[in-house]
């Protein structure tokens, strides 16, 4: 069971995702599902406030790099 949420909102065409709680595969994967949404409805700035997320493990790192891979691709 994982010990993370997150919240999201649009404001003036930014995507502001919100962490808490650790940040591992599961909840890099719901990042993920939300930035690429996003991304693909025309998203093109995000910003992630990890400052609730005190600890990221190297799976969640990794996704949140592929995130970006499709960010910058579109």
């Amino acid at each position: 069971m994982s010990d993370f949420t997150l919240t999201s909102k649009n404001k003036d065409g930014l995507l502001i995702i919100e962490t808490n709680g650790y940040l591992n595969n599961i909840g890099g994967e719901e990042i993920a599902k939300v930035c690429n949404e996003n991304i693909d409805s025309g998203t093109k700035k995000i910003l992630l406030n990890l400052e609730n997320s005190k600890v990221v493990n190297s799976i969640g790192v990794s996704i949140l790099t592929v995130s970006y891979t499709h960010l910058r691709a579109h």
